[in-house]
């Protein structure tokens, strides 16, 4: 479950207007310390 929240914050920013890069570049952020976690 928690794992869904950074994902609909990031869902949240966007719809509020704040760059697609700006996105882009949190979920890449969020995905890469997931994947140490895992690691």
């Amino acid at each position: 479950m928690d794992e869904i929240k950074p994902l609909r914050i990031a869902v949240l920013k966007a719809k509020g207007g704040v760059g697609g890069s700006t996105i882009a570049a949190s979920l890449a952020k969020y995905l890469a310390l997931r994947g140490m976690r895992v690691c």
